[in-house]
């Protein structure tokens, strides 16, 4: 990767999450395909017996591994040259092999978080530069109680702040 190349991160998450939501379908659609293997203990009603997470290790590993391999195949399945598990995909300008692409996919709530909150620090990043380059001071954060709306400050209960 060109270390002066600039990336572009909305490209690059929303590649992910694509690929994240098309690997989610794959795994409702094999749990429901072969509930013996997959079924989750905790929908069998609220009568049934909880497991213990060790004896639930082996159903959450197999349902894990099935969400990585359809993140993999979905990520492979977007190479430009046509299908390819051990190709790189070319994101903007970042690249990462497939196989790290779908392990990124596969990630669940918390990576979503963490993304979250790194494109929200990103975005804050480039309005305090905005404001930099104009010479302008920022304004500062509203109260965590407030909506700020240009030009009307109103509190949640719809007061005035």
């Amino acid at each position: 990767m060109n270390p002066e190349a600039a990336v572009d991160y909305g490209v690059v998450i929303a590649m992910i999450l694509a690929i994240s939501l098309a690997g989610e379908r794959i795994v409702a659609i094999v749990k429901t395909m072969m509930p013996g293997w997959f079924a989750d203990p905790a929908d069998a009603g609220p009568d049934a017996p909880k497991p213990s997470p060790t004896d639930d290790r082996g159903r959450r590993l197999r349902v894990q591994a099935v969400a990585f391999v359809a993140c993999w195949v979905a990520a492979a399945s977007l190479m430009p040259g046509g299908f390819d598990l051990l190709g790189t995909l070319q994101m903007d300008a970042l690249r990462l092999p497939t196989a790290v692409v779908g392990l990124l996919a596969m990630g669940g709530s918390a990576f979503w978080s963490q993304v979250l909150g790194i494109s929200s620090a990103l975005k804050d990043l480039k309005h305090a530069e905005a404001f930099a380059k104009r010479g302008e001071t920022q304004p500062a954060p509203a109260p965590a109680n407030t909506v700020r709306i240009p030009g009307l400050e109103m509190a949640k209960s719809g007061q005035p702040a």
